[in-house]
């Protein structure tokens, strides 16, 4: 968030279902969900970058 309290950098953060609790995903499953939004997302024309194993969308001011 800005100072201004507006949302400019939402940050997604692949997980998973393991054990009847939510965890963060790893190797083939964060792979998995990063593409999945990927694709999910391009018909809208939103585009994700990667920043390590989260993906980030910048929004314009």
């Amino acid at each position: 968030m800005t100072g201004e309290g507006t949302l400019s950098e939402p940050r997604l953060i692949p997980t998973e279902i393991r054990d009847y609790a939510v965890h963060e995903a790893r190797g083939d499953a964060a792979a998995w969900s990063r593409e999945r939004m990927r694709d999910l997302s391009a018909p809208f024309g939103t585009s994700f970058e990667r920043d390590g194993s989260h993906l980030v969308l910048e929004l314009d001011g």
